[in-house]
């Protein structure tokens, strides 16, 4: 993580792009900031991505429109079901959907999915990902693990 002392200028516009969401359930100065403040940035990120894996998708919609609409956020509730290779690729490609829909700010570089303790619902889930925003350098590692069957996650070292 980098340190809350590091800001950035944006006077120019291109450093800082708000999340719609964010702004609904935390009416912060962060988007009002003429300065990145990059810990406050990460945690907005990171409380994204809490919300995608925290909401349940349930519409199958073939509307493009509708599908990249928050009618369609979140994940697929895989509760009852048998975990596949199957499920797993079809769960990583909808993360992947989900956070280029929703979480613009960060392009994913890699996803790693794998059991924890050959518990058959709970795995672990390794997002690696850089910053999409042309004044920031790096990028964020995340660890969550997720249960299949209840749907809950737990965000590691945050």
């Amino acid at each position: 993580m980098i340190g809350n002392d590091v800001k950035k200028n944006t006077t120019n516009g291109s450093g800082f792009l708000p999340y719609t969401l964010s702004k609904i359930i935390n009416d912060s100065s962060l988007l009002l900031s003429k300065t990145i403040n990059v810990e406050l940035l990460e945690q907005d990120i990171i409380n994204n991505l809490k919300m995608i894996f925290s909401s349940k998708s349930h519409l199958d919609v073939k509307d493009e429109l509708i599908s990249t609409s928050v009618l369609c956020m979140g994940l697929k509730d895989f509760s009852g079901e048998q975990v596949t290779d199957d499920i797993i690729k079809a769960f990583k490609d909808r993360l992947l959907e989900q956070i280029s829909f929703f979480e613009p700010r960060i392009k994913v570089d890699d996803i790693s999915i794998k059991n924890l303790n050959d518990n058959k619902h709970i795995y672990q889930i390794e997002i690696d990902a850089l910053y999409n925003l042309p004044l920031l350098d790096g990028g964020l590692n995340l660890k969550v693990n997720f249960d299949f069957e209840t749907g809950s996650s737990v965000f590691e070292n945050i």
